[in-house]
């Protein structure tokens, strides 16, 4: 059993050494900042959807306020003139709309949390992301430079002086000689 366990880990390293080697750190990098503006634009949506159902619900709220208000206009006027069951249906449409409004107003608080709690997330994914994207800028011109000093290094193995060409000459004439 044991050794089979250690086979396991023995094996999952291995996999693990491998992907290192095969996953370009820079297309990595690239790729998560890529996938964190998809998330923000994400949110960003979020906010527009939210925002237009609070205002939404804001403009149903105030339909609800005046309609109460004209349903009681009806109810005085019933009063006015002893109309029990007209009185009876107009108080049950009012206590409709009551509850309705309740209902909105719930809507509303409940809506304008969420608002809040992706206002906040946008906030702090946005720094992230432009802390990734200076940490991204810094991180590629260090491999970029590195890699020019090892193309340099590479590069000035090869460079041939004039001084070296003429000292060549002196050498092939001295043998030649």
């Amino acid at each position: 059993m044991a050794i089979v366990k250690r086979l396991t880990h023995l094996l999952t390293a291995d996999i693990h050494a491998v992907l290192d080697l095969v996953e370009d750190p820079e297309a990595l990098l690239k790729q998560a900042i890529r996938d964190m503006e998809e998330e923000i634009q994400r949110q960003q949506k979020s906010l527009i959807l939210l925002t237009n159902k609070i205002e939404s619900l804001n403009a149903q709220k105030k339909q609800l306020h005046n309609d109460e208000t004209e349903v009681n206009r009806d109810i005085d006027l019933s009063f006015e003139n002893k109309n029990n069951t007209l009185i009876r249906n107009l108080v049950k449409k009012k206590l409709i709309i009551q509850k309705h409004d309740s209902l909105v107003a719930k809507d509303i608080e409940l809506s304008q949390q969420s608002l809040s709690n992706i206002q906040k997330q946008l906030a702090e994914n946005q720094t992230q992301y432009e802390t990734m994207c200076q940490q991204s800028e810094q991180l590629l011109k260090i491999a970029s430079r590195s890699n020019d000093k090892h193309f340099n290094n590479y590069q000035s193995a090869f460079e041939i002086s004039e001084n070296d060409v003429e000292l060549a000459i002196l050498k092939e004439q001295q043998q030649r000689s």
